[in-house]
């Protein structure tokens, strides 16, 4: 079930990106600090900033973590 969610995800975002591509950012065109951006671009960017956020959402969530130990592992002893 969970291939079939993922290869349905992955398709779904082919699409989206696509639709973004040919239709809504059609005719886009920015420049920002003497950088063209583009539609690809910008997908990209968007892409990247959401990838950014995520490592660092989960960076501050798994601060606090507790680690659980290995079998045959000690937390917290050292070990020579």
């Amino acid at each position: 079930m969970i291939n079939f969610i993922l290869t349905l995800t992955s398709m779904l975002s082919a699409v989206l990106i696509g639709w973004l591509n040919s239709i809504a950012l059609r005719h886009f065109h920015a420049v920002i600090l003497n950088i063209s951006l583009g539609p690809i671009d910008t997908i990209f960017l968007v892409v990247g900033l959401l990838a950014i956020g995520s490592g660092i959402n989960a960076m501050v969530r798994l601060r606090g973590g507790v680690r659980v130990a290995q079998e045959g592992e000690q937390i917290g002893s050292h070990q020579p």
